[in-house]
């Protein structure tokens, strides 16, 4: 037999490498397609994961949220829905040893001492965060490479707020106010000169607007009636971000016009039921002050100290801003700042200002619903709607405001409701407190729901500037340039006040909360035009 040349022994050993590689390419090959199936699996489980942590945060920041709620029973409800979208029992010892959140929010659950006392739940201003347990995925095909286990888990925050432009406004009205009042907020509640009133023919110190006395006239004046009294909330920061942690202060006047321009800087809460002199007042509906439950987490501050700090500087600083000066782009706090209340919103123009400041102008009326004809409404609101358009003159402007406060007072439960949630784009419309008390002669103040109004007017007094219109400014003084006036209304085509100058008044008008959307506010207690807005939660990661 003949030997084999060189040749051919180098095409045999060649065919032996080939046949181990081949061997080799084809176990590497399966191993990744065997992997590739644990890590489809894997990502099945973390996918299912994200969804059950979802909708866990929601559900707990929505507990959080309510009235009389704990943190303890959001974290029973978050418990719950992990377990229940999960399809397993997650053991408060998983929460504990299992998990370790690595970014958690300002106070977690095991800060609170709550059960499970884990950091993979935690609490901030009006947020709330969850980051479930680690779990570990059995693998069918990876063994053969060594792979045993995977490991998955999901995280999520929950931001909530009031429906519109920020929270409520740290104002209170009392439980008297009815839907329809035009309520008055002043800077000075001594004796200023009166507001001159509007009557069909201009203005003058006998003449009374919309069949009615001006909410602003010091004749007409008293912290017992349609009047908006100046709550003392307490303020909110995180002044270490790493690690995260919340303080509280009181700094009183000094944040005033920052939380008329962006809300009360945290989610304020009401009784449950209503306080009604603390009758109602128990262990699952107690009384809790606003700061003395700092850091801030649930319940939410139900009663507040009032303040009389409030000055036409920061009225103005709050609502418009000025063009110099300390505020000339918005209030701020901290560095951070907040854009004045009627810039914004979807209808700021500069067409018509106060001030010399553009504003959001739009009317309460352009919000009604456009088939209001066919709801079943009082005959006023159908007027409203029909006139709103027609308001080039001040007789024919008072006219379609006087349809929207009747129309505003003889609606009823029952009734369907007058405005459509575009209301809610515009910076005028606010929510503000509605408290047990009477007036604003003792503090602290008791928070029975919320009443839904619309900043309707702005005054300043001082001398007649360059503004000659006379329906802007005037004066039941003498002399050749008596102090007088200016006062423009949500919708009248003019501009109106001295560049510079303060606010020294605003008035709102009270909207009954069941005359919105059930998307917006929500009335569990009627008779009242009060109740529970309806809040807005946002999924943030």
């Amino acid at each position: 037999m003949k030997a084999p040349n060189a040749l051919q022994r180098l095409r045999d050993d060649q065919s032996g490498v080939v046949l181990v590689l081949t061997t080799l390419a084809l176990v590497v090959l399966l191993g990744f397609a065997a992997l590739s199936i644990d890590v489809g699996n894997q990502f099945a489980h973390r996918r299912k994961a994200q969804g059950a942590v979802d909708a866990s945060a929601l559900a707990g920041a929505i507990e959080a949220s309510s009235p009389g709620a704990t943190s303890q029973a959001a974290v029973d409800v978050i418990k719950d829905y992990v377990n229940r979208n999960l399809d397993m029992t997650v053991t408060d010892a998983q929460w504990v040893a299992d998990c370790a959140d690595p970014t958690p929010l300002a106070v977690t659950a095991a800060d609170l001492g709550l059960v499970p006392a884990t950091d993979c739940i935690s609490f901030s201003l009006d947020e709330m965060r969850v980051s479930l347990p680690v779990f570990a995925l059995d693998t069918i095909f990876a063994r053969v490479v060594g792979v045993d286990q995977l490991t998955y888990t999901a995280a999520a925050n929950v931001e909530w707020s009031f429906p519109g432009e920020g929270n409520p406004l740290p104002f209170a009205v009392p439980v008297s106010i009815a839907g329809g009042d035009e309520a008055c907020l002043r800077t000075n509640p001594a004796p200023e000169p009166v507001p001159p009133q509007f009557n069909g023919n201009g203005y003058g110190a006998a003449a009374t607007l919309d069949g009615g006395p001006d909410p602003c006239d010091d004749a007409v004046f008293t912290a017992g009636g349609p009047f908006f009294g100046t709550l003392n909330p307490f303020f909110f920061d995180e002044p270490n971000p790493s690690p995260p942690s919340i303080q509280c202060s009181r700094p009183g006047s000094n944040v005033i016009d920052y939380s008329i321009a962006a809300g009360i800087d945290h989610t304020p809460g009401a009784f449950e039921p209503d306080y009604d002199g603390g009758s109602g007042v128990s262990a699952t509906n107690p009384v809790v002050v606003d700061g003395s439950n700092c850091p801030q987490n649930s319940p939410l501050s139900n009663t507040f100290d009032l303040q009389t700090g409030l000055t036409a500087q920061r009225l103005r600083c709050g609502l418009i801003s000025t063009r110099a000066g300390s505020c000339a782009d918005g209030p701020s706090v901290d560095s951070v700042m907040a854009t004045p209340r009627l810039h914004q919103g979807s209808f700021v123009q500069s067409v018509h200002t106060f001030s010399g400041e553009k504003m959001d102008n739009a009317p309460l009326w352009d919000f009604i619903r456009s088939d209001i004809a066919s709801a079943s409404v009082p005959a006023a609101c159908v007027s409203a709607y029909n006139n709103r358009g027609v308001t080039d003159n001040e007789d024919d402007y008072y006219d379609v405001k006087a349809d929207m406060l009747s129309c505003l007072a003889a609606w009823s439960t029952g009734d369907d409701p007058i405005f459509s949630d575009s209301i809610t784009s515009s910076g005028r419309f606010v929510f503000i407190p509605r408290i047990d008390e009477s007036g604003f002669s003792s503090s602290p103040v008791h928070v029975n729901d919320y009443v839904p109004a619309f900043l309707q007017t702005l005054y300043q007094s001082g001398k007649q500037g360059a503004t000659t219109n006379t329906f802007c400014w005037s004066t039941t003084g003498t002399g050749p340039n008596p102090e007088g006036w200016f006062r423009h209304e949500a919708g009248q085509d003019f501009s109106c006040g001295r560049t510079n100058d303060t606010v020294d008044r605003v008035s709102a008008i009270v909207i009954p909360c069941s005359a919105l959307p059930s998307s917006i506010c929500v009335d569990p207690n009627v008779p009242g035009p009060g109740g529970n807005p309806v809040l807005e939660y946002r999924l943030t990661k």
